[in-house]
C-alpha cells in the first residue's frame, strides 16, 4: 500500500472551536461558573448558555459575549435586539 500525503479540506462549521466531550464538559463547567457568579442573565440555564456560546462562536463572539448577547428563546438562538 502506497502511502501519500494528501491534504483532505472539511467544510468549515463556522465554529472557533471542534465540538468534543471534552469541550462540552469545559462549557458545562464555564457557563455554571457564570451562572452561579451572576454574570449570566436572569432565567438563563446550563442548556441555554452552551447553546448561545456554541451560536455565539459561529458568530465570531468570545464565550462571554455570547453569554451576554445572544437569547435563546424557545430553543432558538438569537442576537438580542
Amino acid at each position: 500500500m502506497t502511502e501519500t500525503n494528501e491534504v483532505v479540506a472539511r467544510p468549515s462549521t463556522g465554529l472557533a472551536f471542534e465540538i468534543t466531550k471534552q469541550r462540552m464538559d469545559e462549557l458545562r463547567d464555564f457557563v455554571n461558573l457564570t451562572l452561579q457568579g451572576g454574570y449570566a442573565p436572569k432565567g438563563m440555564t446550563e442548556a441555554s448558555g452552551i447553546c448561545a456560546i456554541i451560536y455565539g462562536s459561529s458568530l465570531g463572539l468570545n464565550p462571554m459575549q455570547a453569554l451576554q448577547e445572544v437569547a435563546v428563546i424557545n430553543g432558538r438562538p438569537s442576537i438580542f435586539g
